[in-house]
């Protein structure tokens, strides 16, 4: 279960951007799943971008975060 472990962290850290993508994703599964079942159809693209957008934002707002942190840091000084 340490693959499970080193998944869900960063750089040996946990991760709780990672964790709610996780989180996000199961749910997500789970609604297109409930849909399909109950409407014999598939959802719109539109709906599935949308949940795409939805999974992805933790982990995109953290590296994005970060990413304009070392970009400031390294910025040169006047």
């Amino acid at each position: 279960m340490s693959w499970l472990r080193e998944v869900f962290s960063e750089d040996g850290q946990g991760s709780f951007s990672r964790l709610a993508s996780g989180f996000h994703t199961v749910g997500a599964l789970g609604w297109i799943t409930h849909f399909v079942v109950h409407t014999h159809t598939l959802p719109d693209p539109g709906t599935v971008a949308g949940l795409a957008a939805f999974v992805t934002a933790p982990y995109a707002s953290g590296k994005i975060s970060s990413a304009i942190s070392a970009f400031s840091s390294s910025a040169p000084k006047q």
